[in-house]
């Protein structure tokens, strides 16, 4: 199964300011969700956020943040953003058929909402190198757990070459610009 622009939607989990300083390797990890968001931007793939607590975690981090639509950041208790209704509602309205999920805390939140995903039907994708904890044991064991339950784990690379499926489209150029600028 290859991800499908046409359908697809990008979540983005608890990416927030009083959280991101104790993540594992958090600057790479906030570059390539902000390519992933510029991709998706430029082949028209809706993207949302959420967040966990906001009043006391703080919101999604600022240059993320600003290139989010208002409309599509929930906030959320559950750990899971697929149990908030807001997000429930938000997904009746986009209708995606596969959601490809990235952010913090790997072995918590995330991990939680792609197993709540994938049990509600969705073709559910884990983007291993925009997602990370605090500990790298605690990030490996929900990657393992999240494959095992049938979610699929990708790469940053992997969904924009999937998303554009071809090499002749409009965008190509730019997308493979954003690829390289890769640190």
């Amino acid at each position: 199964m290859l991800m499908d622009r046409e359908t697809s939607l990008l979540l983005i989990v608890d990416v927030q300011e009083k959280l991101a300083a104790s993540i594992l390797d958090i600057d790479p990890l906030v570059a390539v969700v902000d390519r992933l968001i510029d991709v998706a931007d430029l082949l028209n793939v809706p993207v949302c956020a959420s967040e966990h607590f906001p009043a006391a975690i703080g919101a999604t981090l600022a240059p993320l943040r600003e290139k989010l639509r208002n409309e599509r950041v929930v906030q959320k208790v559950h750990f899971s953003a697929a149990l908030e209704d807001d997000f429930q509602a938000l997904m009746k309205h986009l209708q995606p058929k596969q959601i490809l999920v990235c952010g913090t805390e790997a072995h918590v939140c995330v991990l939680q909402t792609v197993l709540m995903l994938q049990a509600q039907g969705f073709d559910t994708f884990l983007i291993t190198d925009a997602s990370s904890s605090r500990h790298a044991s605690d990030r490996d064991a929900a990657f393992q757990r999240a494959a095992r339950q049938g979610v699929q784990l990708v790469t940053s690379e992997m969904v924009m070459f999937e998303w554009m499926q071809r090499a002749d489209i409009p965008e190509f150029r730019e997308v493979l610009r954003l690829i390289k600028s890769r640190a």
